[in-house]
């Protein structure tokens, strides 16, 4: 606790403290220093091997520090930043971050921090962060605050330390509670811009030795903040009404359209904070309650090329593959029956399948380690794929990205152009198409492929693989069934929405007709895709199946000292990618609906949600309530449910094979679910799991299951004998070579 000669009882209370615990201690300035001086007094008399910040008017969620180290240990970091919890009178909380940025899975490098922490409405710059922060790192760089900066001494203390070679990673928690008050020391002003750009320039002879890079971003925010103070100093004299001064500054500004905007955009902020106060109030006298919207602010991907000649060149490189799988040379060796010829396997999938964090991944690997039992399997992935990501088994794997083929021209005339020719590839940019399918048709020319299996595949037949030897397509859900009971959920469909729906259809029908065959992985499913076609005679299920012995270390309860979290009982867990609305919708079920009732029973009740893609409202709610934990991605889920006593799966829309609920079983972790969420699986109601559609209902049931431990062991032992039976490698593995 660091004292800057404040004026209040702070250092009395302190020193009580202090003297009844010997892990608190207090360290007084004798005049006022300022903020930098204040941490850099801390820096210089700590001794732990992690480092904190919390500033005198903020909190943190008692879980914070844990979560951060573990995220550190986990990634090697050197700084870990968490999301911030904006507190502001008269406002809703929201997160201070977009939370596409703090979904970021790669380090932060010094040019894409400084390029957020802009000046721009509505936003918080990326300076505001309160990191985690290994003091090794800090000392054996010797980074410190520059207590001679009136402002901005934050953004330039990480600049400083990412120069030095810092590693800095986001996480999507948001468990840092950010106040602000009218009369902050971070709100600005003419002179807060003022001071602000003497500290750019100051800044800008630090990192001299920085990159090309990293200079140009500095330049870019040193133009927008001159920008933002002509802005202020028009906006000062338009409110004391010195028109004549007004005038002359809104013709000699050399960012005049930018003032412009920005007087637009301020009058615009004005009308909706104002509508929000009134509303607010309104609230308050009727019982109401207006939810809180993120500011989702998109952030800045990268620099384009310079040219179409400079792409086309990018584009044409060398079809060499990028086989990234250290494991790919033993696993060539994999066990064929002599008597059997072995097949030769192409897979194309939306994303990278490795590592498998969500269900969509997770099928694809599962299908690679059965299709490898064959003979060869080749993978080409387009679209996603994690920083550094290999892929085991495979023997060779060709990833095909956005930053090798980035959005190209005009938006609405690629909207237009997919009116009347369907989407090809899970790109932004759909103008290279004939480029991507050189590529991938070049890979199949020289693998010469037995199989060509399409997984998870919902745009239109790419041009490469048309009249290629049997081509399976790998069916997960039946898409244009699913977005349109999504969107009905929400009223009736817009005139949008119904052309949408149309163009998918159209799409789906075209793709199920110009295969071979399809796989599938329930008989709903397989009938929802006969509806569509009628008289598609391929259709073969397949169901999900998973590693059982990968999950032996659940059963075991081993391993969750790595997540920094300790046991608590009961702890609920739900698994899942957030971006997909049915899981995004079971959460909010679970948070509103569920939880409150198993709490109320059992009051050191833990609700936690794994996976990546949270939505804001669950951030919110785990920063409301410190019981509900969203870990975001991770790198082991299993570590995570080692700690789950009971799994809830409220979902009322989707389809495929319940993957979340099959680790459940293989894991020994009691189950309850919807019956829309146990769809496809071959599970009975009161044997292996419990099943209700009402959600109050569904509370219910797991709390009578956590005060019955017989009943709950019992129907663990159930599980995972149908797990072992039905959905296991082994078992699919027998039948794999039939259904192609």
């Amino acid at each position: 606790m660091i004292d800057d000669a404040s004026t209040d009882r702070t250092a009395e209370i302190v020193s009580r403290l202090a003297s009844e615990d010997s892990r608190i201690v207090l360290l007084r300035h004798a005049v006022n220093r300022g903020v930098a001086a204040a941490r850099n007094t801390g820096l210089d008399a700590a001794t732990s091997e992690w480092i904190a910040l919390l500033d005198a008017d903020d909190a943190m969620a008692p879980v914070r520090l844990e979560l951060l180290i573990a995220i550190a240990k986990r990634r090697h970091a050197d700084l870990v930043a968490d999301n911030l919890l904006r507190l502001e009178e008269h406002e809703a909380p929201r997160l201070a971050f977009p939370l596409s940025r703090m979904a970021r899975t790669r380090p932060i490098g010094p040019a894409r921090f400084a390029s957020q922490d802009r000046p721009q409405w509505g936003t918080t710059a990326a300076g505001f962060i309160k990191p985690l922060m290994r003091r090794q790192f800090l000392e054996h760089h010797h980074v410190r605050y520059d207590d001679s900066l009136a402002t901005s001494e934050a953004f330039a203390f990480y600049m400083t330390a990412l120069v030095a070679g810092a590693k800095l990673y986001y996480t999507e928690h948001a468990l840092y509670r950010y106040h602000v008050y009218p009369k902050s020391l971070s709100h600005g002003n003419s002179q807060f811009f003022e001071t602000l750009i003497d500290a750019s320039r100051r800044l800008s002879v630090v990192c001299a030795s920085a990159g090309r890079n990293v200079h140009r971003e500095l330049n870019r925010r040193h133009h927008e903040i001159e920008a933002w103070l002509a802005y202020e100093r028009l906006s000062d004299a338009l409110r004391t009404r010195r028109v004549a001064m007004a005038i002359r500054l809104a013709l000699t500004t050399p960012s005049r359209s930018y003032t412009v905007r920005r007087l637009l955009h301020a009058a615009r902020w004005r009308v909706a904070k104002l509508f929000a106060l009134h509303m607010n109030r309104y609230d308050a006298v009727h019982g109401g309650l207006r939810k809180a919207r993120p500011n989702m602010i998109r952030c800045r991907c990268g620099e384009p090329f310079a040219s179409k000649a400079a792409l086309r060149a990018h584009v044409m490189q060398s079809n060499t593959d990028l086989s990234n799988s250290p494991a790919g040379a033993a696993a060539q060796t994999s066990s064929v029956t002599s008597t059997q010829k072995a097949l030769v396997t192409v897979m194309i999938v939306h994303d990278a399948p490795y590592p498998p964090r969500s269900g969509t991944p997770l099928r694809c690997w599962q299908l690679i380690n059965l299709l490898k039992t064959l003979g060869q399997v080749h993978v080409i992935s387009i679209g996603l794929k994690e920083a550094d990501a290999t892929l085991p088994v495979a023997d060779s794997w060709v990833h095909i990205g956005s930053e090798e083929y980035p959005s190209t021209g005009s938006a609405f005339v690629s909207r237009l152009r997919r009116l009347f020719v369907p989407r090809q590839y899970p790109l932004e940019n759909d103008g290279l198409t004939r480029l991507i399918n050189r590529r991938v048709g070049s890979q199949l020319d020289r693998l010469d492929p037995d199989v060509i299996v399409l997984s998870h595949w919902h745009d239109a037949l790419p041009d490469a693989v048309k009249n290629r030897h049997r081509l399976v397509l790998d069916v997960h859900n039946v898409e244009s069934t699913l977005a349109k009971r999504l969107w009905l959920l929400k009223g009736k469909l817009t005139i949008r929405q119904q052309i949408r729906a149309f163009l998918w259809r159209r799409s789906e029908r075209a793709l199920f007709a110009a295969v071979d065959r399809i796989w599938t992985t329930s008989e709903d499913d397989s009938r929802e895709i006969r509806a569509l076609n009628r008289g598609i005679a391929s259709l073969v299920v397949v169901p999900s199946a998973i590693d059982v012995d990968f999950y032996l270390s659940v059963r075991k309860r081993e391993g969750w000292e790595s997540t920094g979290l300790q046991p608590q009982f009961p702890t609920i867990v739900y698994a899942g990618f957030y971006g997909y609305e049915p899981n995004a919708i079971a959460a909010r079920h679970l948070i509103v609906d569920i939880f409150p009732i198993i709490s109320k029973r059992f009051p050191t009740a833990r609700l936690m949600f794994i996976g990546k893609g949270p939505t804001a409202d669950m951030i919110l709610a785990a920063g409301r309530d410190p019981r509900i934990i969203v870990t975001g991605p991770v790198d082991n889920l299993r570590t995570y449910l080692a700690l789950a006593d009971m799994t809830v799966v409220p979902l009322t829309e989707g389809g495929g094979t319940r993957l979340k609920i099959l680790e459940a079983f293989a894991g020994r972790i009691p189950v309850v679910s919807t019956s829309k969420g146990a769809e496809g699986i071959k599970a009975s109601h009161g044997t292996e799991l419990i099943v209700a559609d009402d959600l109050e209902v569904l509370a219910r049931q797991a709390v009578s299951l956590l005060n019955d431990p017989a009943l709950l062991s019992r129907q663990v032992d159930a599980a995972f004998r149908l797990v072992k039976r039905e959905y296991s490698w082994e078992t699919l593995a027998a039948s794999i070579r039939d259904v192609l």
